[in-house]
C-alpha cells in the first residue's frame, strides 16, 4: 500500500485499521504480540500487480520461443524474467520457517504460501495443518495434512488460516464479506490459542442404498440415471 511504502511499515493504512483496530484488538490480540509482514515488499506503479504479472508472462512466452531458436543454434538460453513472487519468496520463507501459526490475508499471500489453487474464496476459513516446504523451483508450498491422525509431512511445521485481504473487503463494501473476514480472523485466534482442534467427522448414520434412493426420490423413480443432488451439511 501507499502508506506502507512511504513509512516502510506493513499494515498501517486503512487495511491495517480494519485488521487490527476493528477485528484483532477486540479479540484481545494487540499488534505488539504479532509478527506482521507483507508477502511482497515491492509496490508496482499504481499498485497494478495483475497488469505487471500479465506483462511478465507475455515477455516470458516470447523468451521461451526465442530460446528454442537459440538452442538450435548452440547458444545459451536467455533467463526468464522473475515475477515479484519469485523475488520475494526466499525472503518470505526465511520469515515463516520459524513461525508456527500464520494468518494469510489476501490472494497474493495465499498463493505464495499455499499455491494458486484452491482460490482464496474456496480456501478462506479452512484450518490447514502441515509443513512449509521450499521447492526446487524457488517457490514454497504448504503441504497440509488431510486426516486428523495423519503425521505432519517433513518441513517446518505450520498451522495456516487464509482469509480475504482487508483492503479487498473495504473496496467491495460487501457486508457478508466483512462478516466472513471477521469470522475467519476469530477462528484463527481460537485455533491458534488452542481452543479449536481438528477432528475426524463422526458418522452418525449411514443409510443403505435403497434407503438413500427412497430419500432422493420420494415419489418413486423409473430410471437409475435420473439426476440427483446430495448435500453434506456439517
Amino acid at each position: 500500500g501507499e502508506e506502507e511504502e512511504r513509512h516502510g511499515v506493513p499494515f498501517i493504512g486503512k487495511s491495517g485499521k480494519e485488521l487490527f483496530d476493528r477485528t484483532l484488538n477486540p479479540l484481545g490480540v494487540p499488534r505488539e504480540q504479532l509478527h506482521v509482514t507483507n508477502a511482497l515488499l515491492c509496490r508496482p506503479d499504481g499498485n497494478r500487480l495483475r497488469e505487471l504479472l500479465a506483462r511478465v508472462k507475455s515477455d516470458n512466452i516470447k523468451i521461451d520461443k526465442e530460446n528454442v531458436d537459440r538452442r538450435r543454434a548452440g547458444l545459451d538460453p536467455r533467463p526468464k524474467i522473475p515475477t515479484p513472487m519469485d523475488c520475494c519468496t526466499p525472503r518470505l520463507y526465511d520469515e515463516l520457517k520459524d513461525a508456527r501459526k500464520v494468518l494469510l490475508a489476501g490472494a497474493t499471500a495465499s498463493e505464495m504460501v499455499v499455491g494458486p489453487k484452491p482460490s482464496i474464496t474456496d480456501l478462506r476459513g479452512s484450518l490447514l495443518e502441515g509443513a512449509l516446504n521450499l521447492l526446487p523451483t524457488g517457490r514454497m508450498r504448504l503441504l497440509w495434512i488431510t486426516r486428523a491422525n495423519e503425521p505432519r509431512p517433513p518441513g517446518p511445521p505450520l498451522d495456516v488460516i487464509a482469509t480475504f485481504h482487508p483492503s479487498f473487503i473495504m473496496r467491495e463494501g460487501n457486508r457478508k464479506m466483512t462478516i466472513a473476514f471477521q469470522s475467519d480472523v476469530g477462528r484463527a485466534v481460537s485455533w491458534f490459542s488452542g481452543s479449536l482442534r481438528l477432528l475426524e467427522p463422526a458418522i452418525r448414520y449411514q443409510p443403505r442404498p435403497m434407503e438413500l434412493l427412497s430419500f432422493l426420490y420420494p415419489n418413486g423413480f423409473e430410471s437409475p440415471d435420473i439426476p440427483a443432488s446430495t448435500y453434506d451439511v456439517e
